[in-house]
């Protein structure tokens, strides 16, 4: 397993994505230990942002991203979690449905309603 560079993490989180620096602390104290095959990718981006589009289960990290309205780390939690929670098959294929549909958005400003 790979434990994330926590520091890089918070860093990216607060100065990049516009987190709240308790937020980064709390998100960062519940991520979980990413699994060897998603490895690379986490340092990847890390690094310098670059997404390696990993695939597991047919879903990829930008399929995540796109469809859920997500960043990197959210996306590879998810991906981690096929890999590494007990699931039998049933809930192994209802994690990787949810995954690829896409999330309904709520209406944006000036949408109407």
């Amino acid at each position: 397993m790979y434990t994330l560079d926590r520091g890089k993490a918070r860093d990216i989180l607060i100065t990049e994505l516009g987190y709240d620096p308790k937020i980064a602390d709390v998100y960062l104290d519940s991520y979980p230990e990413i699994h060897e095959d998603l490895a690379d990718a986490a340092k990847a981006w890390l690094e310098d942002r670059t997404v390696v589009d990993v695939m597991v289960e047919g879903v990829t990290i930008r399929q995540l991203m796109d469809a859920h309205d997500s960043h990197f780390l959210n996306a590879l939690s998810s991906l981690n979690d096929l890999l590494t929670l007990v699931l039998d098959d049933e809930q192994k294929s209802s994690l990787v449905s949810f995954l690829r549909s896409p999330l309904i958005r709520a209406l944006r400003a000036g949408g109407g309603g």
